[in-house]
């Protein structure tokens, strides 16, 4: 993409609308949690973005690990983000898991 510009946008503040007019889209583990708390059907917003936009980067902290929460709310949460995360693996042409720094092509 050398020369170009790219539209890189954080999932914490990006308009839920405009999610598929971004190149990047970083915490996108934030997406889905404003998308679940809206109580819409995140598999969708998905599968219209990347209908829109096949070649967009997405960028997510995987939120699986450590101690399980207490909470019900925040079980269903993480376990929203890894199913989540799972559909975006099988569609995507490349997955990196990096891990202090260092990426490594999983798929």
């Amino acid at each position: 993409m050398k020369g170009t510009d790219v539209t890189v946008s954080d999932g914490r503040t990006i308009s839920l609308d405009l999610l598929a007019a971004s190149d990047m889209i970083t915490h996108f583990h934030e997406v889905i949690r404003r998308l679940w708390l809206e109580k819409r059907e995140i598999s969708s917003v998905i599968e219209e973005v990347l209908a829109k936009n096949p070649d967009i980067t997405i960028v997510m902290d995987e939120i699986g690990y450590g101690v399980v929460p207490m909470s019900a709310e925040d079980r269903e949460y993480r376990e929203l983000v890894g199913h989540t995360g799972q559909l975006l693996a099988s569609q995507a042409e490349a997955v990196y898991r990096v891990v202090c720094g260092i990426g490594t092509r999983i798929k």
